[in-house]
């Protein structure tokens, strides 16, 4: 089994403890070490990237440590990958915070 830890309730993206490919099953754990939820991964990624915990519309901050730190350019499903690819960083020009 593969895990991700998730470290704030207002988050929607955990970070990978583990490098992952398409169908692993990802557990993710809060702070307490306690599961939150089962992610089936959608894509291979490095361990210590962003992993979807839930479907993110185009437009949806996303929120990491309980911070925002940009926002979805595009649908990113449940278990993708959350990257320079579907997310507008607020240090790249994001103004509309």
């Amino acid at each position: 089994m593969k895990f991700a830890i998730y470290l704030h309730y207002k988050d929607n993206v955990a970070t990978l403890l583990d490098e992952v490919c398409l169908g692993d099953l990802v557990i993710v754990k809060d702070l307490k070490g306690e599961d939150l939820v089962v992610l089936q991964v959608e894509e291979s990624m490095p361990h210590g990237y962003k992993i979807a915990l839930q479907e993110i519309e185009a437009k949806t901050y996303l929120v990491k440590y309980g911070e925002i730190i940009g926002r979805a350019n595009r649908l990113i499903r449940k278990g993708s990958m959350v990257h320079i690819h579907n997310l507008d960083s607020l240090r790249g020009g994001f103004k509309d915070v």
